[in-house]
């Protein structure tokens, strides 16, 4: 299986999550022996297994557990400048998986993201400030992002 055809880690890990979340046993097998392994997207993947009670008890305590870990990761790396990791924090914010849901939280570490480059980041302010979303302040915000993305072209 897999023959001839190049490696794609990424694509994978994202295959195995999805997998998991179709109540796939093998993909969680290997999702709770990434998230033990200090996988910070197998971490939420697991807590939000467990929150949610899919394919797998539903315990509050062992989804809290999973989240803190990845959110711990996805903050030291994030505080450190890394642009994937504030992208990832801004989505856990934005969605409140394992916090409280924070927007103004979760356009802040957007911001961060999208200064440095993050295209989905950038794309996620256009989207929050086209929703007229408060903290995605207002119209300079939008045109900021949409100024960023123009000259990355």
């Amino acid at each position: 299986m897999g023959e001839g055809v190049p490696k794609d880690g990424e694509k994978a890990e994202f295959e195995f999550i999805r997998a998991a979340w179709n109540e796939n046993r093998e993909a969680r097998e290997w999702v709770r022996k990434e998230a033990e392994r200090g996988n910070a997207r197998a971490q939420m993947t697991l807590g939000g297994l467990f929150n949610r009670g899919c394919g797998v008890s539903h315990d509050k305590a062992e989804s809290k557990k999973w989240y803190q870990m990845a959110l711990k990761q996805y903050c030291d790396a994030a505080t450190r400048g890394n642009a994937d990791a504030q992208f990832e924090l801004a989505k856990i914010y934005k969605m409140g998986e394992g916090v409280p849901r924070d927007l103004a939280k979760a356009t802040e570490w957007y911001v961060k993201a999208g200064e440095q480059g993050h295209i989905e980041a950038q794309y996620m302010l256009l989207v929050l400030n086209h929703n007229d979303h408060p903290h995605a302040q207002g119209q300079a915000r939008g045109k900021w992002v949409a100024a960023k993305i123009r000259r990355k072209r």
